[in-house]
């Protein structure tokens, strides 16, 4: 019923961008400032981010060839450097998942929230936010204090586990005690491998990601941070906003190429974000950098500098006070 309801949305879409008005300048510069006014006037945000958020936390990109995926699991002889997070292989040998997950889960537990956190929390509490889509597992909009109704993780989070036998679930402590141990953590039950709860490549994503058109039909701003829209389907959601909707990227690249569905499908279907194309140069705005400053830049402008300062503080103290009691 998802896949239908999606499909409806994106035809319906197609046929309004080929017979509906062309698109408005509704900026009144296309830079930072002008992203900050119209930030200033607007409610119904969408902020989508990818792994450059987290990585002032220490958590680094898997796939930035600075990890070096392949060199730290070159004993495995994986048929390619990815193969450790496609469903087929976790089946076949677990073993260097969670050998990598044994390696980060240091990195997970000491991490603190980053400026860009923050900001999208300082959003939600300016009832500006109306949903943030995230590609990252590590839940740290939540350790910012973002409740989980507002996030949507589109490839899951590290929270729960599931065997991969009887789907019985578990929860992070059970995982995170094998992990410490560096062992592949088995059910209870039935002792097939349990999986964290996050998708790999060959997996569904969340019944919750399917629910976009609903979100993104009402978006009239939309703030990319920390993903140069690579992976589909998630890329394709900057394309599901309407024509006169502000889009700014905040990262350290421009945007990569998201077409791997074949170039008429992806632009029958907006599945292609064509950001920053002369179609869209009305409304797109690349703010390239490092997203804790930029995002800084954009509280400085608005006037809540010293609220995000402050949030900041709040909310650290509490997390090392927590942490401190385990």
């Amino acid at each position: 019923m998802e896949y239908f309801r999606v499909f409806k949305h994106l035809v319906h879409k197609n046929i309004s961008s080929i017979f509906g008005s062309k698109s408005h300048q509704t900026l009144s510069t296309v830079d930072i400032d002008g992203i900050a006014e119209f930030l200033a006037q607007t409610n119904e945000v969408i902020v989508m981010t990818g792994a450059g958020i987290s990585t002032n936390a220490n958590i680094p990109d898997f796939r930035s060839e600075s990890f070096g995926l392949y060199n730290r699991l070159q004993k495995y002889n994986l048929p390619h450097p990815t193969a450790v997070f496609t469903l087929d292989y976790f089946k076949e040998n677990p073993k260097p998942f969670y050998e990598l997950a044994h390696e980060m889960y240091p990195v997970l537990q000491n991490a603190r929230p980053t400026v860009a956190h923050y900001f999208i929390k300082l959003l939600d509490l300016k009832e500006k936010l109306l949903k943030h889509y995230t590609q990252n597992i590590d839940c740290l909009e939540e350790l910012a204090g973002l409740d989980s109704s507002k996030t949507v993780q589109a490839h899951g989070h590290i929270k729960t586990g599931t065997c991969l036998g009887c789907r019985k679930k578990y929860d992070f402590e059970f995982l995170k005690d094998k992990v410490i141990k560096n062992e592949i953590p088995k059910c209870i039950e039935c002792s097939e491998t349990v999986k964290p709860d996050v998708v790999l490549f060959g997996e569904n994503l969340s019944k919750d990601f399917w629910n976009f058109p609903s979100d993104f039909s009402k978006c009239k701003l939309l703030i990319i941070m920390g993903t140069s829209l690579v992976v589909q389907p998630f890329a394709g959601l900057a394309g599901q906003v309407n024509q006169n909707c502000p889009r700014a990227l905040i990262n350290r690249d421009p945007v990569g190429d998201s077409g791997m569905l074949g170039s008429f499908w992806t632009n029958l279907f907006h599945l292609n974000p064509e950001f920053g194309a002369s179609s869209n140069s009305k409304r797109d705005v690349f703010l390239k950098g490092d997203c804790d400053q930029i995002c800084l830049q954009l509280a400085e402008k608005l006037g809540w500098k010293e609220e995000l300062h402050l949030l900041m503080n709040q909310n650290n103290n509490k997390i090392d006070e927590k942490n401190s009691k385990i």
